[in-house]
């Protein structure tokens, strides 16, 4: 994995990911994301499909790399594939677990000394518009709430296909509660790649474009996603393609709110 500065493209440090969970005793590493908490780049991973029960992890890797960190939550399935880190409005690590329910989880401080941090549920609110769909990206705060792309299913008999469909959280309501937004657009990569590539890597997967890196900056979306098992692609799209001018700032504007841009709700 390539961890560079956006201001310094020309400094890029190279981690593997795989060679330090070996040091630590994680056989498998498996579909990093990157988030930012606490001034620094943190990676999330888990540890992949073995047949039995499988851990999410987190792990500092700029400015110091860091030792990667177990995430415990009682509440969590056996398997688990993508939790949605993001920083709260107090600092604190926090992370959307699922999004129907809207269900946020609040993580002790992960300090380096510690080989685990354990999760408790702050809110689990019914939406009703995300309903079959899963985290895809980790979230970006976004005018005081925020935004990420999620992962819708859709199947014929065994074949199953996903798309990526633009979800945002608005800010906390005064009763607690918040609002969750999914656009209309399904995402794609192409119309060709809708067909499904060959040979097939499982031969259950009709098609995907798995959603995976999300950076909103200057009122310019940059994703970075999966095709079919089988390609790994980058793309820019204008951020109010996906969340609407009502959502998006003003390039040329400040952000409206205090902390928007910089952190989520807690």
């Amino acid at each position: 994995m390539a961890v560079f500065d956006r201001e310094s493209l020309g400094q890029t440090d190279l981690v593997d990911l795989s060679a330090v969970g070996a040091e630590h005793g994680i056989p498998n590493v498996a579909d990093p994301k990157l988030f930012q908490f606490s001034g620094g780049v943190w990676v999330t991973f888990n540890t992949g499909w073995s047949g039995g029960r499988n851990d999410i992890y987190i792990m500092q890797l700029r400015p110091h790399l860091g030792r990667p960190m177990r995430c415990v939550y009682d509440g969590r399935r056996d398997v688990e594939k993508n939790w949605g880190f993001f920083e709260g409005a107090g600092g604190q690590l926090c992370a959307i677990y699922e999004l129907e329910p809207l269900t946020v989880l609040q993580f002790d401080p992960p300090e380096p000394d510690k080989s685990s941090v354990t999760a408790t549920v702050t809110s689990s609110t019914p939406n009703g518009s995300a309903t079959a769909m899963t985290i895809g990206t980790q979230p970006v705060a976004l005018q005081g709430g925020l935004a990420l792309v999620a992962h819708q299913r859709v199947g014929h008999r065994a074949f199953r296909g996903y798309f990526g469909r633009p979800v945002y959280i608005a800010p906390n309501s005064e009763d607690g509660s918040r609002a969750v937004t999914v656009g209309p657009q399904l995402l794609s990569h192409n119309l060709r790649t809708m067909l499904g590539s060959r040979p097939r890597r499982n031969r259950h997967l009709w098609f995907a474009t798995y959603f995976s890196g999300l950076d909103v900056h200057d009122g310019v979306a940059t994703l970075s996603y999966g095709v079919n098992d089988a390609a790994a692609k980058v793309r820019q799209v204008p951020a109010t393609t996906l969340w609407g001018h009502g959502v998006v700032p003003d390039p040329g504007r400040p952000a409206a709110g205090p902390g928007a841009g910089r952190r989520g709700p807690a």
